[in-house]
């Protein structure tokens, strides 16, 4: 099989930063210490390290490298390090293969290390299974399918990770497909009865019966189901049922499920089901084994060997002198690849008509919304801002309100944020306001560490009241 498409498989980032934060919690304690690392490492040095395929298999889960090395970052208050992706996400990799390359400083590179080959290992672990079942279907027409059986707090992550496999999700938890099981028929006396009961509370659901027998395939048939699960049948009793219900009127699709290993894997599938479901794929999949290798004199491979390498430079963290001017009518190609870049990140629709709106917003005399934007040592414009004033009735102030900051990748954690913000602070002082107020994503994980260190986070929440 070839790796998927680029892009084409949701890497669920919100839940992964949010399993980062915990994993980074629970290894560094209240206090976020490294106790090691922090004693024996200067703040100033910076190196190079690979992540280094240890064992063939599929690797997923590389977008977490950025995750966890920034958000480690923002926590011992350095420059975050520079991830270099080497491999597609559901690519194929053998031993020695180095799939990301990560420069920066090396504290931040070791207290990350074994939170991020935690997370990437298992979820390639879980790519690599996935792959062989794949592989093992691959020209039957069946596909392989997971289940709810997931590690708890990272099932879209594994999830993920079967797509990365070239697997299929079924569904996400209990709330997005109805499934009929043994119990609930028990329950509610027949197929039919349990049937008719979750068709009538939430019609709009998609429902899904399980059978153990040619008749109750008919029975389910029967009552309207059109995904049926063929639960612990022999091949023979499966192929029999297969026969029986595409011999029905409508199309139906068919899953096999329970008990199948790889090695009957392709016989199930030949009986010509649709599916395969395998809760193995994320509940008993093995690691793949990952390692992070540190550029030094030589690199270390797992059989002890030093290979020459040339050695990595420790030079201090750069700095980069940024000018933060007020929005000027020439800057407006510019504004808008980063005011697009802006709306992309918050995976906001936005179109040519509403960008162009607020671009005219922004020179409008009688509008209140002002524009500044960041030029790094070069003159490019990296990076951007637009304030407001607005009252606070119960302080009896103005304040300004931020609605909008924005600096484009490759200057992240190079100072062009802090910058912008500096210059909003003394813009506030210029216009008596009381306070510079904004919001962010509660996932903004990397923005957030930069905002803890020149404002207050509120115990507030937002909401929304549409009124058309």
């Amino acid at each position: 099989m070839t790796a998927p498409a680029p892009g084409s498989l949701g890497f669920p980032t919100a839940d992964a930063a949010d399993l980062v934060r915990r994993a980074l919690d629970e290894d560094l304690g209240p206090q976020h210490l490294d106790v090691t690392t922090l004693a024996t490492i200067p703040a100033d040095q910076v190196r190079t390290a690979e992540v280094v395929a240890r064992a063939t298999g599929v690797v997923a889960g590389l977008p977490v490298l950025e995750l966890v090395f920034g958000q480690v970052a923002e926590l011992v208050g350095v420059v975050a390090p520079v991830v270099e992706i080497l491999a597609a996400e559901g690519a194929a990799v053998v031993r020695g293969d180095v799939v990301a390359r990560v420069t920066g400083p090396l504290r931040a590179v070791l207290i990350g290390e074994r939170t991020m080959l935690n997370v990437v290992s298992r979820l390639s672990g879980v790519a690599t299974h996935t792959r062989r079942w794949a592989d093992a279907l691959d020209g039957t027409g069946a596909m392989v399918l997971d289940t709810r059986k997931t590690t708890p707090g990272m099932r879209h992550l594994e999830k993920y990770a079967v797509r990365a496999g070239g697997g299929t999700n079924k569904r996400m938890g209990l709330y997005d497909v109805a499934m009929i099981k043994d119990n609930h028929k028990l329950a509610a006396g027949s197929v039919g009865a349990a049937y008719a009961a979750v068709h009538a509370a939430y019609p709009t659901v998609d429902i899904q019966v399980e059978v153990t027998t040619v008749a109750e395939a008919h029975e389910a048939y029967a009552v309207g189901a059109r995904f049926i699960m063929c639960d612990n049948m022999s091949r023979g009793l499966l192929a029999e049922t297969v026969n029986a219900l595409r011999e029905k009127g409508e199309r139906v699709e068919i899953e096999a499920t329970g008990n199948l290993t790889l090695e009957v894997a392709r016989a199930y599938a030949e009986t010509g089901v649709d599916f395969l479901s395998v809760g193995g794929l994320t509940h008993s999949s093995p690691i793949l084994d990952l390692a992070l290798d540190l550029v030094v004199d030589g690199r270390a491979t797992d059989d002890g060997v030093l290979v020459p390498q040339p050695v990595a430079q420790v030079v201090p963290v750069p700095t980069t002198p940024f000018v933060v001017r007020t929005l000027q009518p020439g800057d407006r190609e510019r504004w808008w690849t980063l005011y697009r870049g802006y709306t992309t990140f918050y995976e906001l629709v936005h179109t040519d008509e509403m960008t162009e709106r607020v671009w005219q917003w922004l020179f409008d005399a009688d509008h209140d919304l002002r524009g500044f934007v960041v030029e790094d040592g070069t003159g490019r414009v990296v990076g951007l801002a637009h304030v407001r004033p607005f009252p606070r009735p119960l302080h009896a102030s103005v304040a300004g309100f931020l609605d909008d900051l924005f600096v484009e990748e490759g200057a992240r954690g190079t100072g062009a944020a802090q910058a912008l913000l500096a210059r909003l602070r003394s813009l506030g002082e210029e216009q008596g306001w009381s306070t510079v107020r904004w919001i962010t994503s509660e996932s903004n994980l990397r923005a957030r560490g930069a905002y803890d260190k020149v404002a207050t986070a509120l115990p507030l929440v937002t909401y929304d009241m549409p009124v058309r």
